[in-house]
């Protein structure tokens, strides 16, 4: 196989799942993609983050509060519980891949340790727990997915389900590298059926999933002095190694 040969596994397999759902296979040629959005200029703004080939920051628009429990309602709760001399925690979008990711950012000087948490397998678990992650909202998982990548989603999901199952039950090194490169998959614009609305859908719920988390681990009392889709950073309160770990 020529170039990434785990994306291109991924794209078999992905289109094997498809065609036995009877779904019709966007396959491209990566060096001209096509973007899957009906807007024009969400089209046009989608293609140039992917030929800049950097990350640049945007700012959203405003609307309405955001609903309790989403990613966007970190921000308020960050003013409430910041610690005293940093400045309160405030949520930013980055841009990944033309799709925006959350990041909560605690600037400031914290005279106790801080530890760093890393996250792995983010889009792995949102897609395990989408159900759940959909009712906190009232939505169901079509309407997570995005309406035009619903029946994608599925197929996709069905996937990651059953190599999970084949990582825990057998004990399948194949699939467990398989669900480890699975975002690198979904975002990468070098495969044959990268299709952004698809990634828009998973990282919707990874933020949901990721608002979760951040909310729970404030509950519990944790100063969080920056978190994002790979690291959360705690301020432990302790002034050595050993007692902070």
């Amino acid at each position: 196989m020529q170039g990434d040969s785990t994306v291109a596994v991924f794209d078999i397999l992905m289109a094997r799942t498809l065609q036995a759902s009877e779904h019709l296979l966007w396959i491209k040629d990566p060096t001209l993609p096509d973007l899957g959005v009906a807007d024009k200029d969400d089209a046009e703004a989608q293609l140039s983050s992917l030929l800049a080939g950097t990350g640049a920051n945007i700012t959203a628009a405003a609307g309405p509060p955001p609903a309790a429990g989403s990613a966007a309602s970190i921000a308020a709760a960050a003013k409430a519980s910041a610690p005293s001399g940093p400045s309160p925690a405030a949520l930013s979008l980055t841009n990944q891949g033309g799709v925006g990711s959350p990041e909560v950012l605690a600037p400031g000087a914290y005279r106790s340790v801080c530890v760093e948490l890393r996250l792995h397998n983010l889009a792995v678990a949102a897609l395990q727990q989408c159900s759940a992650l959909s009712d906190l909202e009232g939505s169901g998982t079509a309407d997570a997915a995005g309406g035009p990548a619903a029946a994608a989603f599925k197929a996709l999901r069905s996937l990651v389900m059953a190599w999970l199952h084949d990582a825990q039950v057998n004990v399948n090194e194949i699939a467990d590298n398989l669900l480890q490169s699975l975002y690198r998959w979904l975002s990468n614009p070098g495969s044959h059926l990268y299709d952004p609305a698809l990634q828009r859908a998973v990282q919707g719920l990874m933020a949901k999933l990721f608002a979760q988390l951040v909310s729970e681990m404030r509950k519990l009392g944790a100063v969080i002095v920056s978190a994002n889709f790979n690291t959360i950073r705690v301020a432990t309160g302790k002034r050595n190694v050993a007692a902070a770990v």
